[in-house]
């Protein structure tokens, strides 16, 4: 196990060690930091085959799922998933590189989901690799992603990021479809007549219409925390009628002032449709 002695170990040596074995090589490897700019493009495991690809709106694509949420090393069925990415540190390494790319999935094998997991940024012989263990990380059952040429999955999203102020989302939005509404006040809160929308993965699901009121924030994207302020961040404090205690949900923007658009993550359209809003003029 890794243990507290092993993370002083790797403190006095620069993280350097054996990699597991599985798929990778017996090599020592380090980890590293990830940049947006490196991630994006496609990854793919030479010995099964999965790929991954990155987008730079935050979106990515799996074309196999097996590998990426199989924490207890059973098989789960093979399929394709998506959802947004974000780099960080990783766990129990604050001090450390930004080693760790984080997978939000919104859609796993044709279903609506609300899932994650981590991949491991390391550089071994040269090359940095996304990497990721199946299992007890002791038994070294890894599937390792090498960057390669080519690109294959469409664009989700509806154009470019938005940068917003606070005084810009302040007011009544509807629903283009429905007509429903999401009122941000200035006081820092917000009341919607249906917010079901958002929490489309059990066992989260909520039938609609489904009102809730919370407080709001404006935030960067978590796949580009230095950029434009893009998000619309809810947290709730009651949905359906009760509280919520698990729940917040940034709500992206896109497009420019007086025609912003605003819009619940999805990346797969066909499995979680997009509702748009716009602000009611004069709100």
């Amino acid at each position: 196990m890794r243990t507290g002695l092993l993370f002083v170990v790797l403190l006095l040596t620069g993280a350097c060690f054996a990699a597991p074995s599985g798929g990778g090589g017996d090599s020592s490897f380090e980890w590293v930091d990830m940049t947006p700019e490196a991630l994006v493009g496609t990854w793919r495991d030479t010995r099964t085959g999965d790929g991954i690809e990155f987008l730079s709106d935050g979106d990515f694509y799996a074309d196999n799922l097996t590998h990426l949420l199989n924490r207890d090393g059973a098989s789960p069925s093979p399929g394709a998933g998506s959802g947004s990415w974000s780099i960080r540190k990783l766990a129990g390494h604050l001090d450390g590189p930004d080693a760790s790319v984080s997978l939000y999935f919104d859609v796993d094998r044709g279903v609506p989901a609300a899932s994650g997991n981590n991949l491991e940024v390391q550089r071994v012989q040269d090359e940095v690799q996304l990497v990721i263990y199946v299992g007890d990380p002791d038994l070294d059952h890894a599937v390792r992603y090498h960057r390669v040429e080519g690109t294959s999955i469409h664009r989700a999203q509806p154009g470019p990021p938005a940068d917003v102020t606070r005084d810009q989302v302040i007011g009544e939005w509807l629903d283009q479809a429905t007509g429903r509404s999401i009122i941000v006040d200035s006081d820092g809160s917000f009341h919607a007549d249906d917010v079901s929308f958002l929490f489309r993965a059990p066992p989260f699901a909520f039938p609609s219409p489904a009102p809730g009121d919370g407080t709001w924030t404006i935030e960067h994207a978590a796949w580009d925390p230095t950029g434009p302020w893009s998000m619309l961040h809810l947290q709730f404090k009651n949905v359906a009628g009760g509280p919520l205690h698990f729940g917040s949900r940034p709500m992206p923007l896109y497009g420019q002032s007086p025609s912003l658009l605003l819009t619940n993550y999805t990346s797969d359209e066909s499995i979680n449709p997009r509702h748009v809003y716009t602000k009611r003029p004069g709100t």
